[in-house]
């Protein structure tokens, strides 16, 4: 599905007004086109974590460890991709009541991070939870880079375009020729993962997976033309 806005902005100026540019040496015409892409999420980026509070270091400790090797070999297991662990640590907690510091023990943290086909999402939730994890941290819907890569050509695609055929109308309204494209400039590109805080997440009954409902992607490109005319 695509999806497409046009943002133009036309400014009339000779070869030395702006420095992008000051070397072309005629009359242009200055023009920016917005092109959009929309495609589905292909990829859930998921993050989860093991947190252990007690006042013994040393079974948080084993606690710990051992939940943590039990998750990542389940998630070997499960052939997921990019699997890391982003964060391992065992510190002190404490807290103020009453203007008095309370020691609450040790908290032992550990946070893992893979990604896996949409279709997968709602399965592996469950199996990270039945496997020890007890957070789960975030959800991000993304695609393949060969999808993101060609979802941002057609937007730059279309951004040229729009762009060119409002500069041409635009200089056939006051009489001028268009001569060639001088210059074309590309603007930053908008679009990238969609965090599950903006989308669906509800569980049909206790014995079904979490539905997922993952949405589109969106892809944007910003494209300059610098227009020729006479």
């Amino acid at each position: 599905m695509l999806k497409h806005s046009v943002l133009l902005l036309v400014i009339l100026l000779s070869s030395q007004t702006f420095g992008a540019v000051s070397e072309i040496e005629s009359k242009v015409l200055q023009v920016s086109g917005h092109g959009k892409v929309s495609l589905p999420a292909s990829i859930a980026q998921i993050s989860v974590a093991i947190s252990i509070l007690d006042k013994n270091a040393a079974k948080v400790q084993g606690e710990l460890r051992t939940k943590t090797n039990r998750l990542t070999k389940a998630l070997k297991g499960d052939k997921v991709e990019k699997l890391s662990t982003d964060q391992y640590q065992i510190q002190t907690r404490s807290r103020y009541q009453g203007g008095k510091k309370q020691d609450l023990g040790f908290e032992g943290l550990a946070i893992l991070s893979f990604e896996v086909p949409v279709d997968r999402a709602g399965e592996m939730l469950d199996r990270v939870i039945k496997h020890g994890a007890n957070e789960i941290r975030h959800i991000r819907f993304t695609a393949t880079e060969q999808e993101l890569s060609h979802a941002r050509n057609k937007a730059l695609a279309m951004g040229a375009q729009k762009a060119l055929k409002e500069g041409q109308q635009i200089l056939g309204s006051l009489g001028l020729d268009y001569q060639e494209i001088a210059q074309v400039i590309v603007g930053p590109q908008g679009g990238g993962p969609r965090d599950m805080s903006r989308l669906q997440f509800a569980r049909s009954s206790a014995d079904e997976s979490v539905a997922i409902e993952a949405g589109d992607v969106d892809v944007g490109a910003q494209v300059m033309l610098i227009l020729k005319y006479k």
